[in-house]
Order: C-alpha cells, then structure tokens, then sequence
C-alpha cells in the first residue's frame, strides 16, 4: 500500500482545442503542474492448490487527487487485474 503527497506534480492537461498538422489533426495538451495525492495498493497472492498446480493472482489500484481544483487526476493508469493457474510437471525423463 502506498499514499504519497507532492507539491508542484507535472502532468499533461488536455484541452478541448484541436491542432492541424501535415500530419493530421491532433488534440492540443500542455505541460501543467498541481498539488497532488496518490494513493493505492499492489498486490499478489499465490494459492498452491496441489502438489503441482498453482493460482497466482495480482492487483495494482492507483487513486489520485488534484488537490489544486479538488477533482480526479488525469491521465493516470487504469486498474490492473490479472489471474494465472501454472502447472509445474517436475520430472519429465523416464
């Protein structure tokens, strides 16, 4: 688990405006820095079930708060979630 506060935290802020290129048309977003809070979990369990199989499952859960207009960061990672199920067979020679 983890809570972090920083001071002045950078990131890009999109806008509703649109910029043409050669390229293509693109959105306009600038650099923009706000008092920020973080705060979140990552996790993992492993579960062996039998001898020679295993459950793993994993988590990363990351909230973060502009304190500078009191709404949602943007741009931040979404939720994570992931399960596996492993065989392990041992020794396979005869």
């Amino acid at each position: 688990m983890f809570y972090n506060k920083f001071s002045n935290f950078i990131f890009l802020q999109p806008t509703d405006s649109i910029v043409v290129t050669i390229r293509g048309a693109f959105p306009y977003m600038f650099y923009s820095s706000a008092d920020a809070t973080t705060k979140g979990i990552d996790a993992q369990l492993r579960y062996r079930f039998l001898p020679k199989w295993q459950l793993t499952t994993k988590a990363s859960v990351l909230r973060a708060w502009n304190e500078s207009i009191n709404d949602w960061l943007i741009g931040m990672p979404s939720d994570r979630f992931e399960s596996e199920i492993s065989f392990f067979p041992g020794n396979t020679k005869s």
